[in-house]
């Protein structure tokens, strides 16, 4: 579903419902975004009728600061509904001037801030979502929407959710809303470009990967027994393993992978241990991305729900994460080698 996978199948519509943003907002709003009538922009699949499909999931995008110009996101958009998505694009103010904004000086701690305008920000995505539900969620939807969608619904429970720079940081905002609405209750993909995050170690500079493993992932690890693996690849028929793989077998977590099919095989062929006497892999020979990631909670949801069991299967079975650190090495010593070998034969 992400960039880089293929195109289509469906054409796609796009419809602007404009939302009320609360009075606690454009009490501080400044005259930068005038021009700007802040709305939900709704993106539907074109849906053959004979298509056996009665509902679509939904994915909630946000914008980064400045930036609510909903043109610069289309290939987003587009690439997201042109997969049987219903696409909310959520415009939010970034000009905001709360008392005493000029004299506040934010501090950034753990990767989150404390700029006055969060307060407002918060407000307005939230008035966004409930009108989101109103107008598209709802027996009564907008009659553009109801027109497009006719006897299908959208279904909330499968959920995407994301965003751009400090719309990425606004995801967890939106998670905190829609999560005890019942939204992404099935299957949830959290997708974060760029997040508009800070290291307290560093400022604004960029940090490493070993630091960023060392600072940011070794405590999620640390209080957690299994992780979905959010690969590069969900759609191309080929298979490689990145740094995000590694991780988890560095943090030692039982991996559901969301990748392309036939990955779990691929780790397999190369000597992993995948767990599948505790993990049902099954979901890795299903070439739908959309169903592979249903599969995937749906099969393995004990791991999450009866997380003593879990927990005791990981005391039990951590060792063994030993060995596939050993199988990284190893892959990733033959692929330099080959690479060296390239390099002199030029």
């Amino acid at each position: 579903m992400g960039y880089g996978s293929f195109p289509g199948p469906h054409t796609v519509e796009q419809y602007r419902s404009p939302y009320v943003l609360p009075d606690a907002v454009t009490q501080v709003q400044g005259d930068l975004e005038d021009d700007v009538e802040f709305s939900v922009y709704v993106t539907l699949p074109n849906l053959a009728d004979d298509l056996p499909v009665s509902t679509v999931p939904l994915a909630i995008l946000l914008h980064g600061f400045g930036y609510p110009d909903v043109e610069a996101y289309q290939d987003w958009i587009n690439h997201l509904a042109a997969k049987g998505m219903a696409v909310a694009f959520i415009q939010y103010p970034s000009d905001l001037r709360p008392e005493g904004h000029e004299d506040h000086e934010a501090t950034d701690r753990e990767g989150m801030s404390d700029f006055l305008q969060h307060v407002q920000r918060d407000l307005a995505i939230r008035a966004a979502l409930d009108h989101l539900d109103q107008i598209l969620l709802q027996p009564q939807r907008e009659p553009q929407l109801e027109a497009h969608l006719g006897q299908r619904t959208v279904d909330p429970t499968a959920l995407w959710v994301g965003g751009h720079s400090l719309g990425a940081s606004y995801t967890f905002i939106t998670l905190d809303d829609v999560l005890p609405r019942g939204w992404g209750s099935k299957a949830l993909v959290v997708a974060l470009e760029p997040i508009n995050t800070r290291s307290t170690n560093k400022s604004n500079e960029a940090i490493n990967p070993l630091e960023n493993y060392n600072l940011r992932l070794t405590p999620m690890f640390k209080d957690s027994f299994v992780e979905i693996v959010s690969e590069t690849n969900c759609d191309y028929n080929f298979s490689c393993m990145t740094e995000k793989t590694m991780q988890n077998q560095l943090g030692k977590n039982f991996p559901l992978y969301f990748c392309n099919y036939g990955y779990v095989k691929y780790l397999r062929n190369n000597g992993f241990d995948c767990f599948d006497d505790i993990i049902d892999h099954s979901y890795d020979e299903e070439k739908d991305p959309i169903l592979r990631m249903v599969k995937m909670i749906e099969d393995n949801k004990m791991l999450f729900i009866d997380k003593e069991n879990t927990k005791e299967l990981w005391i039990k079975n951590s060792h063994r994460f030993d060995d596939n650190i050993k199988c990284i090495l190893k892959l990733y010593n033959n692929v330099a080698s080959n690479i060296k070998k390239t390099i002199d034969a030029i």
